[in-house]
């Protein structure tokens, strides 16, 4: 699930729904400026996004979700049931790890799912596009019956576009377990927050994430020798027999920074 040809743009503000859940369906979020599209793909089933920065593909199709106790997998067979999206001013201030601030006003869309297993699970995926940024995080509904979320892992995954040659990590990280220094190609590392991401065309990516109380701290893992793909990841869930949020509270955002350098 890599090609995708038609998309329906959101006109903020705008509140959608339909008639029924469906399996496939696909929305795109601008920032303020459109100088950021993220573009959201329900791929039978299988929620994806992608971004682009002015007119460049810099997030290539990259696959959302987590997977909860009992191995239900909110990466795969879910129903789109609604979304919704409006602008918002930055009164809602994100700081992420590093100290960055994203300070100015966005556009947000919520995308609710439900997927049918033992028993019928809902969650929803919110995204934020700011003029320079974007962040997403999960949300879980209240539920009368149950008051926790029970996360054994995240499926997030961070695909840059193009290959290896195309990107540079930006000054030494920390291999895990190891002294710091600096990965070469091909390179299976996992890398401490934040990470930035120098391409051939002079962007830099800057992935970071928030602190939510009693969430465990995320590493980035390379999914690939050859490719600059990534999955977020946990090393304290093998001590761990899963993540426990309560429901209502959304998961940390996952950051993602773009700015263009000078002299490139």
């Amino acid at each position: 699930m890599k090609r995708f040809v038609v998309f329906f743009l959101i006109l903020l503000p705008l509140l959608y729904s339909c008639n029924r859940p469906k399996s496939n369906f696909k929305l795109v979020l601008p920032s303020p400026d459109s100088r950021i599209h993220v573009y959201f793909n329900l791929d039978n089933g299988e929620p994806y996004y992608l971004v682009y920065y002015k007119n460049k593909i810099i997030i290539d199709w990259s696959l959302l979700g987590v997977t909860l106790k009992n191995q239900i997998k909110l990466s795969e067979g879910l129903l789109f049931v609604k979304n919704r999206a409006h602008s918002n001013s930055s009164n809602d201030l994100l700081i992420d790890k590093g100290g960055l601030s994203h300070t100015d006003n966005f556009n947000e869309m919520t995308v609710f799912f439900e997927k049918k297993s033992l028993v019928k699970e809902s969650f929803s995926i919110v995204f934020r596009a700011y003029n320079d940024s974007i962040a997403i995080c999960y949300s879980f509904p209240e539920n009368e019956s149950e008051d926790k979320v029970f996360i054994i892992s995240e499926e997030t995954q961070f695909d840059l576009y193009g290959n290896d040659s195309d990107w540079r990590i930006s000054g030494p990280v920390k291999h895990v377990g190891d002294s710091t220094y600096i990965p070469e190609p091909g390179i299976v590392e996992k890398l401490d927050f934040p990470v930035n991401f120098i391409s051939a065309h002079g962007l830099m990516i800057s992935i970071s994430e928030t602190e939510v109380s009693g969430y465990p701290e995320m590493k980035l893992r390379k999914r690939t020798s050859d490719k600059p793909q990534y999955i977020f990841q946990s090393d304290e869930l093998k001590a761990l027999e899963f993540i426990t949020i309560d429901r209502g509270v959304k998961t940390p955002w996952r950051t993602i920074r773009v700015t263009e350098i000078d002299g490139q």
